[in-house]
């Protein structure tokens, strides 16, 4: 989202204030986790990789 602070209908605040941001301040304040993708338990699809807008957000608990 920071990439998209200066255009409409972006917001000034979205420098700081966007998910990367705030799973890596979770992480640094909760040492229980990690900024790490989890394995899939299962998975009976031909992806090899989540589909998602966040692909550095995920939290796994150590």
């Amino acid at each position: 989202m920071e990439e998209f602070h200066a255009v409409p209908p972006g917001h000034p605040k979205w420098i700081w204030n966007h998910p990367t941001a705030a799973a890596a301040k979770f992480a640094e304040k909760h040492p229980k986790f990690l900024l790490e993708q989890f394995n899939w338990p299962f998975n009976e699809s031909e992806l090899s990789e989540n589909i998602t807008d966040w692909p550095t957000e995920w939290l796994q608990r150590k």
